[in-house]
């Protein structure tokens, strides 16, 4: 049917857009919070702290080649404490992400994670950080089950990241996937509006759910009564192919 297909190629361009507007970005922890931090697992050596702070600097002024060819002389073979070298590691993937070096940036990310020297938060946002790159990639299954891991370990549930989970289970061809995530996300849509409709009819279609597909249908065409394409929809449901 025509009408899917549509669907599917908004889908597909869509998902891009949606990363960069789901309010995740890419951080640093400013210069200062090295010399506050009071736990000894949290400290920087003088050493260390030197290098980080000068490509820190680096980083703030886009010279982000520079800024990695510093970093990459801690993360190679120096002795470092965990807090250390995952925020090395942090700093790498960032300047990676500027540099459009997204594998190499998601590689620093998920070091970073484990290197064991980050509070749970900072694991949280890196493993999100790391999913949505993967899914901007074009790793959408990669990426689908990083996202949906998050929200399964408690990550918060935003209705634009559960509106990219449910993309890019659809990309990845995976729509029984998509379908429970896609089903929260109508729920607690608020207004309610076309694409929210559109997407339950699509992937109703794809998993065969005709009595669900024509519910959903019948809300539509009460909704938007001149498209006549969904009362054909509907009708073929009903009666089968003219």
């Amino acid at each position: 049917m025509p009408f899917f297909k549509k669907i599917t190629k908004s889908l597909s361009l869509s998902t891009l857009a949606l990363i960069m507007s789901a309010g995740s970005t890419l951080s640093l922890a400013p210069a200062t919070a090295f010399a506050q931090e009071n736990l000894p697992s949290r400290q920087f050596s003088a050493a260390a702290g030197k290098v980080v702070s000068e490509a820190l600097m680096l980083i703030d002024a886009g010279k982000h080649e520079d800024a990695l060819a510093q970093l990459l002389t801690l993360s190679n073979g120096v002795s470092l404490n965990a807090y250390e070298r995952s925020t090395v590691y942090q700093m790498q993937g960032s300047a990676y992400y500027e540099l459009n070096q997204y594998e190499k940036a998601i590689g620093a990310f998920e070091n970073a994670v484990q290197a064991g020297g980050l509070l749970p938060a900072e694991t949280k946002m890196l493993k999100l950080n790391a999913a949505q790159l993967r899914i901007g990639n074009g790793q959408y299954a990669k990426g689908a089950a990083a996202l949906e891991d998050y929200f399964l370990r408690g990550g918060e549930s935003k209705p634009q990241l559960i509106e990219i989970l449910v993309q890019s289970w659809v990309q990845a061809d995976e729509p029984a996937k998509a379908l429970p995530w896609a089903e929260q996300w109508f729920e607690t849509a608020s207004p309610k509006e076309r694409r929210h409709y559109d997407l339950m009819n699509f992937l109703y279609a794809n998993l065969s759910m005709k009595d669900y597909q024509a519910d959903i249908l019948s809300q539509m065409i009460l909704l938007w009564p001149d498209d006549d394409t969904l009362r054909s929809a509907l009708s073929v449901i009903k009666t089968g192919p003219q």
